[in-house]
Order: structure tokens, then C-alpha cells, then sequence
């Protein structure tokens, strides 16, 4: 199969920019926290877990599963 070279063809946008992550994690400070609804989760004993970048920085996260106003939640907290 020959391949034909096109030039000056724009590049769709994406729906999440490259890196971005749909988790607050680079606006946390030591002992912020968030929340996330267990049912947005994969499977409730999936937790949101912070961008490996981040982790080899010694970023630092605690989870619980809680009961928040009649919603089960992961909270998240930064803890380093």
C-alpha cells in the first residue's frame, strides 16, 4: 500500500488537552481535599490517584470512603 503526504491538514482539538486531568491535582496545597462521588468512579474500590509526574515529586495523597450528605464519596486529601 503506498501512503500519500498531505500538508497543512489542522489537527481536530481534543476534548482534554494532553496532560490535563479531570482531578484538581496540581491546585491542592498540603491538607486541601476534594471529593469524588462513588458512583464516578470504575468500581468502589477504585480511588483517584495522582499523575505519576507528580508522584515522582513525592506528592503525597490519603483516601476515605465517606458518607457526605446522603452520597458515598472518595475524599482525597493532599498530605505532602
Amino acid at each position: 500500500m503506498t501512503y500519500t503526504i498531505e500538508k497543512n491538514i489542522p489537527i481536530p482539538s481534543s476534548a482534554r488537552a494532553v496532560g490535563a486531568s479531570k482531578y484538581p491535582w496540581e491546585q491542592l496545597m498540603i491538607l486541601d481535599s476534594f471529593a469524588v462521588p462513588l458512583h464516578e468512579l470504575n468500581s468502589g474500590k477504585s480511588r483517584p490517584t495522582p499523575p505519576e509526574s507528580l508522584m515522582r515529586k513525592g506528592y503525597r495523597v490519603q483516601t476515605r470512603k465517606l458518607l457526605e450528605n446522603g452520597v458515598w464519596v472518595v475524599r482525597v486529601w493532599r498530605i505532602n
